[in-house]
């Protein structure tokens, strides 16, 4: 609720504040679920609070960029779509800055701890991630994918990439994605109360 008082709706329609957080809402939720389904996910440092937590503010970068760069970030979400890039490559096409740096400066500035701020600095440069946050790191990458090809929400980005090197490591079977998605759905009903939030 702090965040989402700390940056209200935008009124350009190029980026829409409400979905924005529902996309982040749901790769929460998402990521949840695969540390549910899958144990290789879970670690002495990993708890599913904290992936929830990861998961609302892995792309808080955004909001910053709109903030600050209004003009700059709506041109790269457009010039996303046109050309059917992702979002955080028509970012460094177009000011050679991205989300992530910037999302990774704010966690700073909030004294976030180093594995939140990780995320938000390598969700989408997974391979390059600390080897201490891999794990955390990689459940996001994949949460937000999953969350973009299921159109839940919208962040901006056109075009989802996945990293298929992280899957080994997390021990998932992206070929049956229906207990991930069932709990999911479940979760979502759960969590009506925080989308009203952002009516």
């Amino acid at each position: 609720m702090s965040v989402f008082k700390a940056f209200p709706g935008s009124i350009k329609p190029a980026f829409k504040r409400e979905e924005f957080w529902k996309h982040s809402i749901c790769v929460g939720i998402i990521a949840s679920a695969i540390y549910d389904c899958y144990e290789k996910t879970r670690g002495p440092s990993i708890t599913k609070d904290k992936i929830h937590l990861a998961g609302l503010l892995h792309d808080l970068g955004k909001i910053i960029l709109e903030n600050y760069l209004p003009e700059d970030f709506h041109s790269a979400i457009k010039m996303a779509k046109r050309e059917n890039i992702s979002l955080y490559e028509a970012e460094w096409a177009s000011y050679e800055l991205a989300h992530d740096e910037i999302g990774c400066w704010l966690a700073d500035k909030w004294r976030l701890p180093w594995d939140l701020t990780a995320v938000m600095r390598f969700h989408h440069n997974v391979l390059n991630a600390p080897e201490e946050h891999q794990s955390l790191v990689n459940i996001i990458h994949l949460a937000d994918y999953l969350c973009l090809i299921q159109q839940l929400g919208d962040s901006g980005n056109p075009k989802p990439v996945y990293v298929p090197e992280i899957q080994e490591g997390l021990g998932l079977d992206l070929t049956n994605l229906t207990p991930i998605m069932e709990r999911v759905k479940e979760e979502i009903k759960k969590s009506a109360m925080l989308f009203c939030l952002l009516d």
